[in-house]
């Protein structure tokens, strides 16, 4: 997520292209001039681009090219490590993608260490679990180019504390949290914990459908509150919307009572994903650019564990296995659209505190009905 730019684009991966980048030679030659603008104008249909001038065309065409490259060379000289392709994201430079699509990079925050979650790991911890596959989730939503993966990390984990707690699944609203919370700074960005401590004070949260995501579709533009620019900066330069939470709305017997951080253990994190529902987490996300599928193992030329960028939500974990290898990975649910990665979801390695993962894991806690 961002914390300035408001673009809206809708995320895809483009499979056929990726698997023509795999037919191009090993010698990292680039396809011929007409073949790339050939590939580019199927991308522009597929996506429905279109751009206002020749020179933004030609501009688009160039950062293309470059990033076909860019994908060749990384599935070539990186094989163990998860397959880039072309998706949404393909006509932008790293910098374009990292300032519409992600936070700027801060450190997590830092807990006393009394405020963490207890958490009991069971000698039988299971090999595999996935709270998609349990009804725990409800399906892949698209933030848009607003700085608003907070607010969807947030809802994430409390649709799912609300559906353990014995109630339907029920998908909450981001757009009261980014017209209305205080903690936060809306559209530039912001953190979970404050959230959760947001909905506290609030009373409640409304369902998606009475209060529905507009922000990062462009229909709407919320302000900021004025006691947030010391913590946020300057307020937009134009906004038409305001808090418009109605407790009459909220979603009956969901209540956040408190909320805990958790251990930066894996292991104990994956004992507390089991019991307690997805979490939501934080890491540094500017190597996802083009990912498209598999274990995301990056080096730290790619992303860093102490700088944080993006909001998510932690549903589960595994390991892949092949002929040679072993890879334990999370599975965690992006707010990119379910046409970016694994139908919205991508995979990253499992205990070695891959990008940051497992620094700033948090979750809502629910007053009990």
């Amino acid at each position: 997520c961002n914390w300035m730019h408001r673009s809206s684009f809708y995320v895809a991966c483009f499979l056929g292209l990726t698997l023509l980048l795999a037919c191009v030679h090993s010698d990292n030659s680039m396809l011929s001039g007409p073949e790339t603008e050939t590939l580019f104008s199927k991308f522009m249909v597929d996506f429905g681009k279109s751009y206002y001038s020749k020179v933004e065309y030609h501009k688009r065409l160039q950062v293309f090219a470059k990033n076909l490259a860019r994908i060749h060379r990384h599935n070539s000289d990186y094989p163990d490590d998860a397959l880039w392709g072309v998706n949404e994201f393909t006509d932008l430079t790293e910098a374009e993608f990292r300032s519409s699509r992600l936070m700027q990079k801060r450190p997590s925050p830092l807990f006393e260490e009394a405020s963490y979650l207890p958490v009991d790991v069971p000698s039988d911890l299971p090999d595999t679990w996935d709270w998609s596959e349990k009804g725990a989730v409800t399906g892949v939503k698209d933030q848009g180019s607003t700085g608003t993966c907070w607010s969807f990390s947030t809802t994430g984990n409390l649709e799912g504390q609300y559906f353990l707690a014995g109630n339907n699944l029920t998908s909450l609203s981001e757009e009261q949290f980014v017209d209305c919370d205080y903690n936060n700074c809306g559209v530039f960005g912001g953190w979970p914990y404050l959230a959760y401590q947001y909905a506290k004070k609030q009373g409640g949260v409304e369902a998606e459908g009475s209060y529905p995501y507009c922000c990062g579709t462009g229909d709407c533009y919320p302000c900021m509150a004025d006691k947030n620019r010391t913590f946020c900066g300057p307020p937009p330069t134009y906004c038409n919307r305001t808090c418009l939470a109605k407790s009459s709305n909220f979603v009956p017997n969901l209540q956040v009572e408190s909320w805990r951080p958790i251990s930066k253990n894996e292991t104990e994190i994956a004992a507390e994903l089991i019991s307690t529902g997805p979490l939501s987490v934080l890491l540094d996300a500017g190597g996802l650019q083009l990912y498209h599928s598999g274990v995301w193992n990056p080096s730290k030329l790619f992303c860093n564990d102490v700088d944080l960028d993006h909001a998510v939500l932690l549903v589960g974990y595994g390991t892949e296995k092949t002929l040679l290898s072993e890879k334990p990975y999370w599975l965690v649910k992006n707010s990119w659209g379910a046409k970016w990665g694994m139908n919205g979801y991508f995979k990253i390695m499992r205990g070695e505190g891959r990008c940051g993962i497992n620094t700033c894991v948090s979750t809502g806690i629910l007053a009990k009905a």
